[in-house]
């Protein structure tokens, strides 16, 4: 790029103490992200203010508004964005989905805040369509950070950055609820509902493709179309951990978010305990970019099944176990098939592709036997209210997924959230 970001960052009208420090990133692929092999601590007194209190009394009696303080702080995050879109080489640059927060230490209960920089995508030259991508990814930082947000001045998607400004720079921050607790709680809720309802009430608020008894790796479609769904999956995955986590044996689990680039929690498959849960749940509710490429992430989660499965040798062979037999896992692919800027990378495109050659992906598992008996992809689709596919299943992409179900020896659902009157549709395979 012609010109250098780490001056940019810290020129007059960006506030470059909300963004990533410079030396701890750098731009991958066009991502302005901290670096894998760097340790970076966010400073208490650095970055983004996220203030819960609009005002405060100190020890001495002497009242402080904070409101004043996170809504200023805020509009010159947005102001940051503008400003550096207004480089040549930076001028399709939005907020990216990745940031990081820690405690501030000056009294107020409240989180310090910074983000990344996406220029990776030049639909965001768009103005409303990077002023929306930012809007969503603050509130997704807020939100990891522990708090929701809300503005006296609703965003308006149509209006952009004008827009942006203005419910910024009217915003106020409350505590969320913190869902450790109803974690630690989960086991003794689930011997309420054994003795109240009986077991087959628990298993039946799962769907098909979350009703699973295997380790699992959830493969989450988290382009912009796929926010309607969002919520169920959270309660699905949540009513799946609450279901395994009665059993002596537990699950192991990860999740991969996807959109241009898999995104995965963990990069392991981790055994679901409170800790684990809520990190994986903490992460559910999250938006990227428009593209949706489907082989790579699929790629890490057979990568993640085969490490597993040598972890689990090497683990035995240490412990001289003479345990015999394969441990399977579940794929569960979330996706609604939104085409894609780049149509060769597509699900309707890849899919066939792996059905016709399985080695595809079944090679990256190593394990054979494993990779042929013991992976296993249930399949979701999801029909949105944008559907490209004007609510019909009989396409393309549904009987892309529905065979991808059938050779992975899975099943396959849809879920409906196009048209209010008609109900979800599950088959097994």
């Amino acid at each position: 790029m012609s010109e250098n970001l780490q001056t940019i960052l810290s020129s007059h009208g960006i506030a470059g103490e909300f963004f990533f420090p410079p030396s701890y990133s750098s731009i991958v692929k066009g991502v302005y992200r901290l670096g894998n092999g760097n340790r970076y601590v966010l400073s208490p007194s650095s970055g983004l203010r996220v203030f819960p209190e609009p005002k405060v009394v100190t020890n001495d009696n002497y009242l402080i508004d904070l409101h004043d303080k996170i809504c200023t702080d805020l509009g010159r995050l947005v102001s940051s964005i503008q400003n550096l879109r207004q480089h040549p080489s930076y001028n399709n640059a939005v907020l990216s989905s990745d940031s990081i927060n820690a405690r501030d230490t000056s009294g107020y209960n409240g989180k310090r805040v910074q983000f990344g920089i996406d220029m990776s995508n030049d639909a965001y030259l768009d103005e409303n369509k990077a002023a929306n991508i930012c809007y969503k990814n603050i509130c997704l930082a807020v939100n990891r950070a522990g708090f929701d947000v809300t503005s006296n001045h609703p965003f308006e998607k149509s209006e952009g950055f004008a827009s942006l400004k203005s419910w910024a720079t009217n915003v106020s921050y409350t505590k969320r609820f913190d869902r450790r607790w109803f974690l630690l709680l989960l086991p003794l809720l689930f011997l309420l509902l054994v003795r109240n309802c009986g077991n087959e009430k628990i298993g039946s608020v799962l769907s098909a493709a979350f009703d699973v008894d295997t380790n699992v790796i959830i493969v989450l479609d988290t382009s912009e179309s796929m926010d309607c769904c969002f919520d169920r999956v959270r309660e699905q995955t949540t009513a799946l951990i609450e279901k395994r986590l009665k059993k002596p044996k537990g699950v192991y689990m990860d999740l991969i978010l996807f959109a241009k680039e898999p995104y995965p929690i963990f990069g392991e498959l981790k055994k679901m305990d409170s800790e684990n849960s809520k990190e994986l749940l903490d992460e559910l509710p999250r938006t990227a970019q428009e593209k949706t490429y489907i082989m790579p992430a699929l790629e890490q989660a057979a990568k993640e099944i085969g490490e597993f499965d040598i972890a689990k040798n090497a683990q035995k062979k240490s412990k001289k176990t003479a345990k015999k037999g394969i441990e399977k896992t579940t794929v569960i692919l979330i996706t609604d098939g939104e085409f894609t800027e780049d149509p060769d990378k597509g699900p309707v495109q890849i899919i066939p592709k792996i059905i016709a050659d399985p080695t595809i992906l079944r090679k990256h598992i190593g394990n054979e036997e494993l990779a042929k008996e013991g992976f296993i992809i249930n399949t979701i689709a999801v029909r949105t209210k944008d559907d490209p596919y004007k609510g019909s299943v009989n396409n393309r992409f549904h009987a892309a997924l529905r065979d991808l179900s059938k050779k992975f020896k899975g099943r396959y659902d849809v879920w409906n959230f196009y048209d209010d009157n008609k109900t979800d549709q599950q088959e097994s395979k």
